[in-house]
């Protein structure tokens, strides 16, 4: 199976609107900029959810490995532009959820300056 999370979003007027908080979630680059005993995130994994043969680690493994597929796919298909560890929340439970989704098919910034191909 693949996991997503589902935005609760609002729309204020034809322009804008509000995406709800998720709650239980850092990104990645604060994870990396204030945890002073981070490495990677293998490490992090170990240090939080116990060791390889704990079912919460083993559950948050596959939290991880399913929402990455998930969004990887999307990621993809979509052409998503802009992703980077500040875009890029991990839950308590080990599911990552994408964040910031202003940049997709061929919008970039500077009115379509260019952003790096992928395949």
């Amino acid at each position: 199976p693949v996991w997503l999370y589902p935005y609760e979003i609002l729309a204020l007027t034809d322009r804008g609107g509000v995406i709800e908080a998720i709650p239980d979630t850092i990104s990645i680059d604060s994870l990396k900029r204030n945890d002073p005993d981070f490495v990677d995130l293998k490490t992090f994994f170990l240090h939080h959810f116990g060791p390889r043969d704990a079912d919460e680690y083993a559950n948050a493994k596959a939290n991880f490995v399913e929402s990455l597929a998930a969004y990887s796919m999307v990621c993809f298909l979509l052409q998503i532009k802009d992703r980077h560890n500040g875009n890029i929340l991990l839950t308590s439970r080990g599911h990552l959820i994408h964040i910031d989704f202003g940049f997709f098919f061929l919008s970039s910034p500077g009115r379509n300056s260019g952003f790096e191909s992928a395949p």
